[in-house]
């Protein structure tokens, strides 16, 4: 083992002992409230993903959602396809994944990423999706280049972003260019959307809001809460870390918009909805420690924190769920583990397993 790794290592265990200790949770959520309380301070979170949102695109206007072109991509078995959006008012380019036989009708998986949301998939990068498309017969769609969007239709235009229409986009602009029997693709009819982290949010959200479009739903990792602590503090942070203006999203501070979209508050709409969820405790393991190693030393704590913001949220809208008379989620709270893309393509595996059964049966 090189020096490097084992100073990686040695970091790891150091990190351990901090967050794993018992008064990590309380300092977290207190510092986390403190920090949502004072603009000033929640102004200033770095954009750690801004250089991802590029140059913003001249505005067009389309009459309807139309597929402008479709290429082979650069990972084997995938197809580009660039899609205009009336609502975004610009070409959104989508990963797809055909099913493995076209002469048999597929499910459509509709497969968010996380804050980065950049033009190739995560879950290309480092999701194994691959290895799941392999055992599954279902299309697999990947939109691209949406960082710190939320998969939300932003109630304004953002200087630094630009337009944001995701919601409309992903549960009506899209799903007509994809089930076109002219494009080819062999539907089956059944529609389940899912995604990890930003993607597990916007996923849960958009299924709870359009439940008689989608039929299943799959969130790892996310934060389904818009208004607690927890959840508003990572909603901040994720708009921040493209350097956008929360108050673009919803209107400044917790508005009747904000709180329309906080299903952790209000999860009728996913009453008969399959559901799967996934999130771990936060407490750093030794796996974890190993999976850092090479990696720069501020993601370690960083997915600490993601990941019990995430728990605590999970854990927020399964309870108010139960509360609601709701038993049907299948639901896993992991204990050890942190926010990282080596837990998620299990976990989409278990997912699919979990709600696509009962997704053919809607």
């Amino acid at each position: 083992m090189t020096d490097t790794a084992e100073a990686d290592k040695e970091y790891g265990k150091m990190m351990a002992r901090i967050f794993n200790s018992k008064i990590a949770d309380f300092a977290i959520s207190t510092s986390i409230a403190l920090v949502q309380k004072t603009p000033a301070v929640w102004r200033r979170i770095p954009p750690l993903y801004a250089d991802l949102v590029g140059d913003l695109p001249i505005l067009q206007d389309f009459d309807a959602p139309q597929l402008i072109d479709r290429i082979p991509d650069e990972d084997p078995g995938v197809e580009r396809w660039y899609v205009a959006s009336p609502a975004m008012r610009r070409v959104v380019e989508v990963q797809v994944i055909p099913a493995k036989d076209p002469d048999i009708p597929a499910p459509m998986l509709y497969l968010l990423d996380g804050v980065s949301a950049p033009a190739r998939s995560g879950w290309l990068r480092e999701g194994q999706i691959q290895d799941f498309v392999a055992s599954n017969h279902v299309t697999v769609v990947l939109p691209t280049q949406a960082p710190g969007s939320l998969y939300e239709d932003w109630l304004r235009d953002d200087p630094k972003v630009g337009r944001h229409k995701w919601d409309t986009f992903l549960s009506s602009e899209l799903l007509q260019v994809m089930e076109d029997a002219a494009h080819g693709l062999n539907f089956n009819g059944r529609r389940v959307i899912g995604g990890l982290s930003m993607g597990a949010s916007g996923a849960v959200r958009i299924a709870a809001k359009h439940n008689e479009t989608f039929h299943g739903v799959i969130g790892l990792s996310g934060c389904y809460s818009t208004t607690s602590i927890m959840g508003r503090g990572m909603t901040l942070a994720i708009i921040r870390s493209v350097d956008a203006d929360p108050d673009n999203v919803w209107g400044p501070g917790i508005t009747p918009a904000a709180l329309a979209a906080d299903v952790a508050a209000n999860p009728e709409g996913l009453r008969h909805m399959p559901i799967y969820l996934f999130a771990a405790n936060g407490r750093i393991t030794e796996h974890d420690i190993n999976i850092h190693v090479g990696q720069p030393r501020h993601e370690l704590p960083g997915a600490v924190l993601l990941e019990k913001a995430s728990f605590k949220s999970t854990v927020e809208l399964v309870r108010t769920m139960e509360r609601m008379g709701m038993h049907h989620q299948v639901v896993h709270l992991q204990r050890g583990g942190v926010h990282a893309w080596a837990y998620y393509g299990e976990q989409l595996r278990k997912g699919w397993e979990a709600v696509y059964p009962a997704a053919v049966k809607r």
